[in-house]
């Protein structure tokens, strides 16, 4: 069946969680790509890397966020969000993430121990 020009997929939305040098790197696809994903909203404590991140891809200051606990407390905003905080934080921020049911990308290494692994896979399979 083909696809009507009218009927053309809406670019898929992403959250940013980590607006350091990895979490650029993921959000520098939508911004390349911007008919492919776009980026609706950062979670950054570090003022600055929010602020520019933000500012790259045009985020309104209503979906930056200090950190990613408080745009989970928002609800579920955009399709899919990127995990691209320091290892250790991993687990705790895929279990955030899992429960309103964003699609997630977790930057490597997934956690830091086989135990986090497991938990995070049932996690996100539970929703």
């Amino acid at each position: 069946m083909a696809i009507d020009a009218t009927e053309q997929a809406k670019p898929v939305t992403i959250s940013i969680i980590g607006a350091g040098h990895r979490g650029r790197t993921y959000a520098d696809y939508a911004f390349y790509n911007p008919d492919l994903a776009k980026v609706v909203a950062v979670a950054e404590p570090s003022k600055h890397r929010r602020a520019v991140m933000s500012s790259k891809h045009e985020v309104p200051l209503d979906m930056q966020f200090r950190s990613w606990q408080d745009m989970m407390a928002v609800g579920k905003i955009a399709d899919c969000v990127v995990i691209a905080v320091q290892d250790q934080l991993h687990a705790a921020a895929v279990a955030d993430a899992a429960a309103p049911g964003y699609h997630i990308l977790c930057d490597k290494p997934m956690a830091t121990s086989i135990a986090e692994c497991v938990a995070m896979v049932k996690q996100h399979s539970a929703h």
